[in-house]
């Protein structure tokens, strides 16, 4: 397709919104026939944000799997399970983001991520959200499938949990889009409490940020508000 030709389809997709609204456009998008146009002006995510409990002395992992913080040199073997690509990976370590893994033999079991003082959030203006002093996000937690119901993955975060509150962390939040109802049922079994939902609409350079607090979830839906 050429640039005169995807730069007509932008517009008319952009004009489209003051007329139609999101939902209508959305459409219309569609039955254009751009749908590599349509992901990149057109998204719409929902995502519930919990806080992770403090386990103060953390959990024995189970046996044979060892913890450790991650490097450059894991992240190819993260990829390689469905987490993050090496050049997202890279860019998380040099923003000073901290990957906790767990390997097992020569086998990556589970990993996670740790942000301080921002976290990637695609419904933040310009990608990143803002963290309080004291407060980390887990994000991209994953588990490798030969490794799912070993325990490990509770494991992890309740030692990562214990290593990051010795070292002054307050608070933990993480995010789990509403759809993945294994990792929510998961969340819950580690006691994460549910404390808003959020949901982002976006098209071409307008976007929409709902945030529903959860009942008791008030003053973290609104340090939410306050960010997105």
């Amino acid at each position: 397709m050429s640039a005169h030709i995807a730069h007509r389809r932008v517009g008319r997709a952009v004009t489209s919104v003051s007329r139609n609204g999101v939902r209508g456009t959305a459409a219309r998008v569609g039955q254009w026939g751009v749908k590599p146009i349509a992901r990149r002006l057109y998204l719409v995510e929902e995502h519930v944000w919990l806080v992770v409990p403090i386990v103060p002395e953390g959990r024995a992992l189970p046996d044979g799997y060892v913890l450790r913080l991650g490097t450059g040199d894991d992240l190819e073997a993260l990829a390689a399970i469905g987490g993050v690509s090496t050049a997202v990976g890279q860019s998380y370590l040099d923003r000073g983001a901290a990957l906790y893994v767990a390997w097992r033999d020569d086998e990556l079991a589970f990993s996670t991520w740790i942000h301080e003082g921002a976290v990637p959030v695609l419904a933040a203006r310009g990608g990143l959200m803002p963290l309080p002093d004291r407060v980390v996000s887990f994000e991209d937690s994953i588990a490798a499938p030969a490794h799912r119901r070993s325990g490990i993955a509770s494991a992890v975060i309740d030692e990562v949990t214990a290593l990051q509150s010795r070292a002054g962390a307050t608070a933990f939040i993480t995010r789990i889009a509403v759809e993945n109802a294994p990792a929510l049922k998961w969340a819950e079994s580690l006691g994460c409490r549910v404390v808003a939902t959020v949901r982002l609409r976006r098209i071409g350079p307008w976007r929409r940020v709902r945030i529903e607090a959860a009942p008791g979830g008030e003053p973290m839906a609104s340090m939410l508000a306050e960010r997105l």
